[in-house]
């Protein structure tokens, strides 16, 4: 039987991560201005940054974790990035 070390999971773990991050900006890329529009109006863009944030906030954590596990530094400048974005306002009703 093969013991897959820590580091290793943690990466493939923090590597899926990156893959949902690369899927929600392909999906925002091809979003109109209509489509964002009606997202803001019901909620669905609060909810998606809402996903976005934990995605990233997830990952920093899976980071520091493998920098503990391996010694080496880590950058988390990306995911401080997103965290520092504000959601999306819902759309008031008049």
């Amino acid at each position: 039987m093969t013991i897959v070390p820590r580091w290793l999971r943690l990466q493939e773990q923090i590597d899926w991560l990156y893959f949902q991050l690369g899927q929600h900006y392909e999906d925002m890329q091809r979003r109109t201005p209509l489509d964002e529009s009606i997202d803001i109006a019901t909620g669905l863009a609060q909810a998606r940054n809402k996903g976005i944030q934990r995605i990233a906030r997830e990952m920093k954590k899976l980071k520091q974790e493998w920098s503990k596990e391996t010694g080496e530094p880590v950058n988390t400048e990306m995911e401080d990035q997103i965290l520092a974005v504000p959601a999306p306002r819902h759309a008031e009703r008049s």
